[in-house]
């Protein structure tokens, strides 16, 4: 075939007034979504040759890096996980919509500091970070990856530790009385002098075995429901 009459292989894409280049193979992964629509003849092009599409161009520019790379750029906490599933949704892209909407976000340290007066941590990565001797007392910790983290020291009385991954976690000397572990997975936890009582709720605790429990102070107090 003449390539002079094949279709271009770059691509140029005109969002909200931000172009943006990539080529046919990037856009038609997903063969039902609009882009690849768009693509297939069934859209005209500006006069640059451009597919003007009018919507927001930051958010774009996620969904393009996850087509290109098939890998997805850590979702800042001023955009969210939910309005950029919204926006992968807008282009037909629902297999993408769900892989955003399942990663968790990964706060720098001082998006962490300045998010601790909310008390809402919930499913965020926080694996591997140091919270060591937080008072983090009343904090909502569902969904969140807190494997290999370090807590040692930290107050967590009534936080709600509910399906939480605490695998390899330092929790030794953490005060949790009435912490919620509903669902929690502690394999290879450290809980060695962890203050609980009779007001510490677990339930489904997965991998929570016999010689952790017993260093736990209070332990034959916990409130097993």
């Amino acid at each position: 075939m003449d390539s002079s009459s094949s279709p271009s292989r770059i691509v140029k894409i005109n969002v909200g007034g931000h172009l943006f280049m990539t080529t046919r193979d990037t856009l038609l992964q997903f063969p039902n979504s609009m882009l690849a629509t768009m693509i297939n003849g069934r859209w005209e092009t500006d006069l640059d040759g451009a597919f003007f599409v009018d919507r927001s161009p930051r958010l774009f520019e996620y969904i393009l890096e996850y087509l290109r790379t098939r890998h997805l750029p850590p979702i800042p906490v001023e955009i969210g996980v939910q309005v950029l599933a919204r926006e992968a949704r807008f282009y037909l892209l629902e297999e993408v919509a769900g892989l955003i909407e399942a990663k968790k976000y990964r706060p720098t340290p001082y998006e962490l500091f300045s998010m601790l007066p909310a008390k809402n941590l919930s499913n965020m990565d926080l694996s591997g970070m140091s919270l060591r001797r937080l008072d983090l007392h009343d904090f909502d910790f569902t969904d969140s990856d807190l494997s290999e983290a370090n807590l040692h020291e930290a107050n967590l009385v009534h936080a709600r530790l509910v399906n939480v991954n605490l695998s390899g976690a330092d929790l030794t000397e953490a005060v949790m009385r009435g912490t919620i572990l509903t669902g929690a997975l502690l394999d290879g936890a450290d809980l060695e002098g962890a203050k609980m009582n009779y007001s510490t709720e677990i339930k489904d605790v997965q991998m929570l075995n016999t010689a952790n429990v017993k260093k736990i102070e209070g332990w034959n107090e916990i409130n097993w429901v």
